[in-house]
């Protein structure tokens, strides 16, 4: 039995009752022999499918605008306001293309800058704006502007000592106060300062200097050497840049393969390539996925190791298993607990949520004027299970019913970092029993993993790379291996303040032994088929055999041994791309599918096409990735760094 999708031209009038008689009848060999072609569905394209009665379409749109307006007072707030006229080193990105089209590269005087700022505040205060597009939109812009010069109305308040220049703002906070008298200068200038500061959150200008040269704070960690260490931590870790992009890119290829060779019309193509020694490369691109699981242990363990301050060092050796200080309460720790973990969801979620419902209006257009049917039900599963999405839940669920399948990815990640928190916490005070708990929960990891591959009689196949997707490919139980290791490197590497003594020989057999484990995961099983128990061996240690590879790659390379590969991993370059390397990943199976749904005809698959595809994916993808994070990732960070630093102020 094979499936076959055909595309007839009929009349606009005919019903897909009529084209399934059309089939049958051009299906039948002779006069009233019966058809040996039964047809299980048809459908019109296009169908009847329309955006703007689309409720999540709308949200999205309603969304989008309200980001769109917030960056654009942020971003002119930001070429308004300057920083110290002369110094030249601290004006932001903003600032410096302004100078660009000046002669001598002089700042704009401060009356120049006053009237930017008075002309852009009341025209938000007037609420002067237009926009064609529908009425429900135009009143939530209006009411959003109405918001905005509210709050800069109380904010901005005029002479203190001319009682009659108040603005209505300022007459109605005196209501509430007997003497009638104005709030202190300073308090006033806080909220501006506030309201300035959450406001250039937005700044494009801002963001988009944070993804290309970094954070002001991270510039500042990365400028900070520890005691005795000739490393900076920018030169430490930099090759993590690197091992995040060339990572992401060879997810991006192997989803290209996987998925167009979905919409070709030679899906045999796919068996002859299977057989070229070249292709494992491709085949075995879901080990990449480990390499972010080890990153994300390492910079988890090493970054709260570090944030501690220097008199707890003690606390996370072996040596010293009870915490000297009493200050280290439970009340701290699970406090701590809960502010990273919220941290994290929050950081996380917005874009996520956002790219989930892009995802579903994007299916529901393929599944209408598509003439493939959509390779996954996306657009049905999201509208139901959303929720278990930005509860990281979703992997604990049957695959049919999973929105956004490669988001899997997220779910395990975020339920590792709970357990690392976790672990890392209990490390503070009791290293010994941390310490074994981690280790108990590695070899359960392997042993659930055999056990299940030989119940279910699992053998590694390049034709079937998912295979036992959810017995066994996206179940946190079977893919914690590498993040626990990452830990485990994390906490070495502060210890021993990324100074670890290797001679030549060392390190030499050092990349032999991670060079062997790479080459062996990706190009032994080539042409080749193990048997039941060399396959569950497969199971339980290719994963963390991968971990242990990237170990020693980052292990060298952030004790100043790596030579030419952490030259070449440390890229400055790259860093950008590493740093949207989030966004990236979650927008660019939408980018394959948009390029494969949208043509009219099926693809004839051939070794060019897929590299030109996979090129244009790799762009795309990544231009997109670009506009999400200078849009929604990057603000969401800022601001979250603004309300955590209050909290401490408050504390």
């Amino acid at each position: 039995t094979r499936v076959v999708f055909w595309g007839i031209c009929l009349p606009e009038g005919c019903s897909p009752g009529d084209s399934r008689e059309v089939v049958q009848i051009a299906s039948a060999k002779e006069k009233n022999e019966p058809s040996h072609i039964e047809v299980i569905n048809s459908r019109v394209v296009p169908g009847g499918y329309a955006l703007w009665n689309d409720s999540t379409f709308i949200l999205l749109i309603v969304f989008s605008f309200f980001i769109l307006l917030l960056i654009c007072i942020g971003t002119l707030v930001d070429f308004s306001e300057y920083k110290n006229p002369g110094n030249t080193a601290a004006l932001t990105m903003g600032d410096r293309y302004c100078n660009r089209f000046t002669r001598n590269s002089q700042i704009p005087s401060v009356s120049r800058r006053s009237a930017l700022r008075s002309t852009f505040f009341p025209r938000i205060k007037k609420g002067v704006v237009t926009f064609t597009i529908p009425h429900n939109v135009f009143s939530f812009f209006i009411l959003l502007l109405i918001c905005i010069g509210t709050l800069v109305d109380f904010s901005e308040y005029k002479n203190p000592g001319n009682t009659a220049a108040l603005t209505m703002g300022d007459r109605y906070c005196n209501r509430f106060t007997r003497n009638s008298q104005i709030p202190s200068v300073s308090r006033r200038s806080a909220l501006r300062s506030t309201l300035k500061e959450v406001m250039l959150c937005f700044s494009l200008a801002r963001n988009a200097t944070k993804i290309m040269n970094g954070s002001e704070e991270e510039s500042r960690e990365q400028d900070a050497s520890t005691q005795g260490s000739g490393l900076k931590d920018r030169e430490r870790f930099s090759c993590l840049h690197g091992i995040r992009f060339f990572s992401l890119a060879w997810i991006i290829g192997g989803h290209t393969c996987y998925i167009s060779i979905l919409f070709a019309d030679n899906k045999h193509f796919r068996g002859v390539t299977e057989r070229d020694f070249l292709y494992q490369t491709i085949a075995n691109s879901p080990y990449a996925v480990d390499s972010f699981f080890f990153i994300s242990g390492l910079l988890l363990a090493y970054n709260y190791f570090k944030s501690t301050s220097p008199r707890d060092v003690p606390t996370i050796t072996p040596s010293t298993p009870t915490p000297p200080h009493p200050s280290k309460s439970v009340g701290k720790c699970v406090i701590r607990f809960c502010g990273l973990l919220i941290y994290r969801i929050l950081r996380l979620t917005p874009p996520y949520l956002f790219i989930i419902g892009v995802l579903e209006v994007a299916n529901k257009q393929y599944r209408s004027d598509s003439v493939f049917d959509p390779s996954n039900d996306d657009d049905i599963t999201c509208a139901r299970y959303w929720w278990r999405n930005i509860l990281y839940i979703n992997t604990l669920f049957p695959a049919k019913e999973m929105c956004m399948l490669w988001s899997w990815y997220l779910s395990d990640d975020t339920q590792f970092y709970i357990i690392g928190l976790t672990l890392l916490t209990i490390a503070s005070s009791h290293f010994n029993f941390a310490a074994f708990f981690t280790v108990t929960l590695l070899l359960s990891s392997w042993i659930s993993t055999g056990f299940m591959a030989l119940e279910y009689g699992y053998t590694p196949r390049i034709s079937e790379p998912l295979a036992l997707f959810d017995e066994l490919y996206d179940k946190p139980w079977t893919r914690v291996g590498p993040f626990i290791i990452g830990l485990a490197a994390g906490w070495m590497l502060y210890v021993k303040n990324c100074k670890i003594n290797m001679n030549k020989g060392t390190t030499l057999i050092g990349w032999m032994i991670s060079m062997t484990i790479f080459f062996i995961l990706i190009y032994e099983l080539h042409g080749r088929t193990i048997g039941p128990i060399a396959s569950a061996f497969y199971a339980v240690f290719s994963h963390s055999a991968w971990g242990f590879g990237i170990l020693w790659l980052v292990v060298v390379c952030a004790t100043g041994k790596g030579g030419w590969i952490n030259n070449f991993l440390s890229w400055k370059p790259l860093a950008p791309f590493s740093r949207i390397s989030y966004c990236a990943y979650l927008v660019h199976p939408i980018v394959i599918r948009a390029s494969v749904s949208q043509i009219d005809s099926p693809l004839h698959a051939s070794r060019d096409s897929f590299i030109f595809l996979y090129c244009g994916h790799l762009i795309i993808s990544y231009l997109l990735a670009f506009a999400v994070s200078v849009t929604l990732e990057a603000p969401i960070i800022s601001l979250l760094k603004i309300f955590f630093r209050r909290i401490d102020n408050l504390r």
